[in-house]
């Protein structure tokens, strides 16, 4: 699993960097054009910062005590670009544990092409 989620870090965060500097580039926003992923970090950032937004999930439970624990070793407010390698952490994880879940129900490892 370790494999796993190691080359889905390395692999989420290459496409995760293009499309932040895409975004960035033609929109001079790193969220993007339609601006869905801001309602989130804003409530991430809520969360981070000790207040209650109005509604929200676990998603931004987790994410917001990574923002939380940042926030004792860089005591600056931070902003996504700071956020999104845990974002692309939790996604590799979830990755490793679909493929511990597959091995689970079928018995049969995941190969990876590119380890072996």
């Amino acid at each position: 699993m370790t494999r796993t989620v190691v080359l889905s870090y390395f692999i989420l965060s290459i496409f995760g960097l293009i499309i932040t500097l895409d975004n960035f580039n033609n929109f001079g926003t790193y969220f993007g054009y339609a601006g869905d992923d801001t309602r989130y970090f804003d409530k991430i950032a809520l969360l981070s910062e000790g207040e209650f937004p109005e509604e929200y999930g676990i998603y931004e439970i987790v994410v917001s005590v990574f923002g939380r624990l940042l926030g004792v070793f860089y005591p600056v407010s931070f902003d996504l670009l700071d956020l999104l390698p845990f974002n692309w952490a939790l996604a590799s994880l979830c990755v490793g544990l679909s493929g511990q879940l597959a091995f689970e129900i079928t018995g049969q490892r995941c190969k990876l092409p590119l380890w072996n």
